[in-house]
């Protein structure tokens, strides 16, 4: 739309705390920001399925995903939407820290029997309702084993609650499939 500005999230790797980085834009003259080592809080972390957990914020905790700031939502587009300034303040004043794009986050996840292996981000687990609940997925063929505590840590979140216990959770029920082109189906 004529006038109107538009705001990108950039994936990066993990910032350097004060050291000084230069972004340029098809040769426009370049910005400088400061890096940071601050940290996205968590409440707590959750199992979803056998092999998948959790990771749940809230925006009364200073925390929103970016889904909820994105230009679509400025015009007043969905209840829960809203926009914040260059400082990460909304209308009000209030801080808030953004989740970005979780596309090559990822976990370190420790047993109580001493097993430690690496977590991936799901995509598209992000929400856009208040509630920040990105999900994790062990590694393929792994599961969540019944009665063991689980311990997860993160470069890029505080994690208040970081330990649960795993639980047998039952496998999604399919109600049919369908076959859409060649190289597509749909499940229910």
């Amino acid at each position: 739309m004529t006038g109107s500005t538009s705001t990108y999230i950039v994936p990066v790797t993990f910032q350097a705390d004060d050291f000084i980085y230069r972004l340029s834009y098809k040769e426009q003259r370049n910005r400088v920001f400061e890096g940071t080592d601050e940290k996205v809080l968590v409440r707590n972390v959750a199992q979803v399925t056998d092999d998948t957990f959790t990771l749940e914020s809230f925006q009364e905790d200073g925390v929103v995903d970016y889904a909820n700031i994105i230009e679509a939502y400025r015009g007043g587009h969905g209840d829960l939407a809203f926009s914040i300034d260059r400082q990460n303040r909304d209308a009000s004043g209030k801080r808030f820290d953004v989740i970005s794009s979780l596309r090559d986050r990822y976990v370190t996840v420790k047993t109580s029997e001493g097993e430690e292996f690496v977590a991936n981000y799901v995509p598209f687990t992000q929400a856009a309702d208040g509630k920040q609940a990105p999900q994790f997925r062990l590694p393929a063929g792994q599961t969540l084993k019944q009665s063991v505590t689980y311990r997860v840590y993160s470069q890029w979140a505080e994690i208040d609650e970081r330990s649960f216990v795993a639980n047998k959770k039952a496998p999604f029920t399919l109600q049919s499939a369908n076959a859409i082109d060649r190289q597509s189906f749909e499940l229910q």
